[in-house]
Parts: C-alpha cells; sequence; structure tokens
C-alpha cells in the first residue's frame, strides 16, 4: 500500500510526499492505538462478565 501511495505521490515535490506520508502514518497509529484501547476495554468487561457468572453459579 505504501508503494501505491509513493508512486500516486512521485509527481510532487518531496516536502508534500513527506508530509503526505507523515499524515497517512500517522492517521494509521492513531486507528491502531484506539482499536487496542477497545480491545482492552472489552476484554476487561469479558473477565466481569465471567465474574459475575462464577460468583452467581457459587450463590
Amino acid at each position: 500500500m505504501l508503494a501505491i501511495i509513493q508512486n500516486l505521490l512521485s509527481k510532487f515535490p518531496i516536502i508534500i510526499k513527506n508530509l503526505a506520508l507523515f499524515l497517512i502514518l500517522t492517521f494509521v497509529a492513531f486507528q491502531t492505538l484506539i482499536m487496542w484501547v477497545d480491545a482492552s476495554e472489552i476484554e476487561e468487561q469479558g473477565r466481569l462478565d465471567a465474574n459475575e457468572k462464577y460468583i452467581n453459579l457459587m450463590k
């Protein structure tokens, strides 16, 4: 994917090209961070649900 973007930007000056790549990679990094945080919250909620089921089972 990075090669495709670089080919599309090959006609632009190097500053514009570097800025565009920086913005794209920053966006990807933030999306990855957001997905990681969401996954950890879902995992924590799953643990809480499992604990509640275990407590209810032991009653």
